[in-house]
């Protein structure tokens, strides 16, 4: 090993403060990944709240109409977020049965649970 001159001493206190650094830098990138996520987070939840104070506002649009108004505005909210952190949509396709229609929740969680599914 070449050690411009310096001790072993010299050379191991080196090495410890570059493992601190280094340690340091993973530390303070975890924690901006985190604080990201926190904001992805409270934005999807703000599009939840905003999308329950408008189906509490509306009461007279169905069922089927809020599931999908809500559905749109969450997926809004996280392309926003997802976009605003410089990541790039992801848009999730459902899975579709062989009319060509979606397939019902629970045919889905039974394709997930072997290993298929969306």
């Amino acid at each position: 090993m070449i050690s411009y001159g310096c001790t072993p001493a010299e050379v191991e206190a080196l090495r410890r403060e570059a493992a601190r650094s280094a340690a340091q830098v993973a530390r303070n990138r975890a924690a901006r990944e985190a604080a990201a996520l926190r904001q992805v987070v409270e934005r999807v939840m703000e599009g939840l709240r905003e999308a329950q104070r408008r189906a509490e506002e509306e009461p007279q649009v169905s069922d089927e109409e809020q599931a999908a108004q809500a559905a749109a505005e969450l997926d809004a909210a996280v392309q926003q977020a997802l976009m605003q952190m410089g990541g790039t949509p992801a848009r999730v396709q459902p899975a579709l049965g062989p009319d060509g229609q979606p397939l019902p929740d629970n045919v889905v969680a039974a394709l997930a649970q072997m290993g298929g599914g969306r």
